[in-house]
């Protein structure tokens, strides 16, 4: 079986690629967007060494609809986990970011069908599960956010590209089309090993801000925890389990300052700058003047939101490792990679 995997040199699409590998019965083609960068292609020949034989890197782009059905051409499935990332040292409007998101899933969809494609597995997000306005403490996979009530570019993509992928698989089905089968899945905070170094990777700066000081005081508010290995063995389950659902994979949820208080506990000997104090929340509400994200998420100030994964957990097989050990291996892999300055 052929399964292309979109975004393969990312943090989650690495480990989608790797465990499809490790099945033993995958041929895997993962999408770069240019075989020439090294920086994004070699970490893959080395984290897939000896594997030769099963997988290839083609280049495409989810902006290019022909390079994205020349990719898909030939599969039997396809993980689509590439989502444009906002850069953001760069002031952008909204439709720079949500365009491409949408634009770029509607284009795997598009050739899937075209090309008679088994099943498509899209990476989503509980920001499509969640509202923002934090209505209650428990979300599962029958939730939806209208991205009306979203302020954040990068929220809005993943709800709207969720929502058109959806609408285009009901329209195939209401003209007697050929049908495409998809399922969505929609993982919380994802941590966990780094496989590939990167250069854009919200995840991991994330960890290196606290770790390095970089967070000086910590809002309080919490995530779910999602462990990318157990995220990207779900994708791979999602491949052969029933379609038309979505997922949620997220384990346990913690506030900002528990993370960072696992972060003390698991490295002692390191000099981490690791701070756990508490930001005032009337410093926070001047803040979301300058802090769009943050203000989105005052209203979950104090809460303690959870996901409900019992369906991933009954149809994928999926069960979440402890939040403790995601966040260990990883700051371990991030000084591994040299991400962040370790004791010798």
């Amino acid at each position: 079986m052929k399964v292309g995997v979109t975004g393969i040199t990312g943090f989650l699409g690495s480990h989608v690629g790797k465990v499809l590998l490790n099945k033993g019965n995958y041929f895997v083609r993962g999408s770069v967007r240019s075989l020439q960068n090294s920086q994004k292609v070699d970490p893959i020949l080395d984290a897939y060494n000896g594997m030769e034989d099963n997988y290839e890197l083609f280049e495409a782009n989810l902006k290019d609809k022909d390079s994205i059905f020349e990719f898909v051409k030939g599969l039997d499935y396809v993980i689509h986990v590439a989502s444009p990332v906002p850069d953001v040292r760069k002031k952008m409007a909204d439709e720079e970011v949500i365009r491409p998101a949408v634009d770029g899933t509607l284009n795997v969809l598009k050739a899937a069908h075209e090309f008679g494609v088994k099943k498509v597995v899209c990476t989503s997000s509980v920001a499509t599960i969640q509202d923002p306005f934090a209505y209650k403490l428990m979300y599962d996979h029958e939730d939806f956010v209208d991205p009306d009530q979203v302020s954040v570019a990068y929220s809005k993509s993943k709800i709207i590209a969720e929502e058109k992928a959806w609408e285009y698989i009901k329209q195939l089905e209401s003209e007697n089309e050929n049908p495409l089968q998809m399922s969505t899945i929609h993982p919380a905070y994802i941590c966990g090993p780094v496989m590939a170094k990167e250069i854009e990777f919200l995840s991991l700066t994330f960890i290196k801000q606290i770790v390095t000081g970089g967070m000086p005081m910590l809002p309080q508010m919490s995530f779910g925890i999602s462990d990318v290995r157990d995220v990207a063995e779900a994708h791979v389950n999602a491949l052969e389990a029933p379609a038309g659902k979505r997922y949620v994979t997220s384990g346990d949820s913690l506030y900002i300052q528990e993370i960072a208080q696992i972060i003390k506990d698991e490295f002692p000997d390191q000099n981490f700058k690791v701070s756990t104090r508490v930001m005032p929340k009337l410093l926070a509400k001047f803040l979301c003047l300058f802090n769009p994200y943050l203000k989105q998420n005052m209203p979950r100030w104090g809460k303690k939101i959870k996901f409900d994964s019992s369906l991933a957990e009954e149809h994928l097989n999926f069960k979440a490792r402890p939040a403790r050990e995601s966040i260990r291996d990883m700051v371990n892999s991030m000084i591994e990679k040299e991400y962040i300055k370790g004791n010798k």
